[in-house]
């Protein structure tokens, strides 16, 4: 690449080694796109051809797309004018996307345009948005209707002079009565919906930080999680060959208490002694959860989607179907210990599933 065409973008040393960036060139020569993604390895740079090229940059990203928590809170103002915008945005978990917002009335005309721009951003859970617009002249917003406060007055006059009531204090209780006092419609700009719109752009960005942190320490907790239910999964091989030799003793003791041993036919009761044990074999159970626990980890590494929680939470619930069976079939002491720190543990991580987008 000829170097006197070429344009070099620094890497900040402040960016982690946990983000890349992601810049499109639009090759016009060639007609043809091209996507970099240039890993951060330290103070580096990339040359870019500047010959009909148009450099998007684009946000940062994780490199690997990680868990979002439903649960969040993101704010942001701005200054246009003599207007104050101020957004607030706040997040809790839901089985689906539920946007309330809470606007001015002059803003109306927008909602929809503002809820399609939120639940490009929000994905999944219940969503209330709150936009406020402060003036810096307040009195300018309101006007008193002098016609129907006169009225108002003519019709309590009588009623006041013949019962002889005071006037102190009756222009205070006018001003509440209905339709006395009325706001002033003012049509929103062009400017100040763009406005609005920037801060808004800005508090779901808070909102999406919020939630990766609490995303982040959730998924660090499922990992916990699932290490401990692979440990406890492993050391229940450890117990297996005592749990078959128990089986059988107990088998043979109780069937010996009915039956003489000299009428027994010894081949046929190790073929039903066999077939018993097969019952209560537990290598199918074990392999399918621990292929669970593998999909489980996978679908947390996934890239390809932010949105995890209703498929983790299915997997979820074959680990439980596996754990019920492989308690039932157990018949050990340290190995019912074992399904019960299993079952805490996928408890622990349900309880984490339902706050994942």
């Amino acid at each position: 690449m000829d170097a006197q065409r070429s344009q070099f973008f620094a890497i900040p040393e402040s960016f982690p080694p946990a983000f890349f960036y992601k810049t499109l060139i639009i090759n016009e020569d060639k007609a043809s796109r091209q996507l970099l993604l240039a890993p951060y390895q330290g103070k580096l740079s990339y040359p870019l051809t500047t010959k009909r090229h148009v450099c998007i940059f684009a946000s940062l990203e994780y490199w690997r797309r990680m868990i979002l928590s439903m649960t969040g809170y993101g704010a942001a103002e701005g200054v246009l004018k003599d207007k104050t915008i101020r957004v607030e945005i706040k997040s809790l978990n839901s089985k689906y996307t539920d946007i309330r917002v809470r606007i001015p009335f002059d803003v109306g005309a927008y909602e929809i345009e503002l809820r399609k721009r939120i639940q490009q951003q929000v994905l999944r859970g219940k969503i209330e948005y709150t936009l406020h617009l402060s003036e810096e002249h307040v009195a300018e917003l309101y006007k008193i209707n002098q016609i129907l406060l006169q009225k108002y007055f003519d019709e309590l006059r009588p009623f006041i002079e013949r019962n002889r009531l005071s006037t102190q204090g009756l222009l205070a209780s006018l001003v509440t009565l209905p339709e006395t006092v009325q706001q002033t419609e003012l049509e929103l700009t062009t400017e100040e919906w763009h406005s609005i719109l920037e801060v808004t752009d800005r508090a779901l960005e808070a909102l999406r930080k919020y939630r990766e942190d609490e995303g982040a320490a959730m998924e660090a907790f499922l990992r916990s999680c699932l290490r401990n239910m692979h440990r406890a999964l492993a050391e229940i091989d450890h117990y297996e060959d005592e749990r078959i030799e128990k089986i059988r003793k107990r088998l043979h003791e109780a069937f010996l208490k009915e039956i003489p041993p000299d009428i027994v036919d010894s081949q046929r009761f190790h073929q039903e002694l066999i077939y018993y044990i097969e019952k209560l074999d537990v290598s199918e159970e074990k392999s399918r959860l621990a292929h669970h626990l593998q999909y489980f980890e996978g679908v947390l590494d996934d890239d390809s989607t932010l949105q995890k929680g209703k498929k983790l939470g299915f997997i979820a619930q074959e680990m439980g179907r596996e754990i019920n069976t492989l308690g039932a079939k157990a018949s050990h002491e340290a190995i019912q210990k074992l399904v019960v720190e299993l079952k805490d543990e996928l408890e622990k991580i349900k309880e984490q599933i339902n706050n994942i987008v």
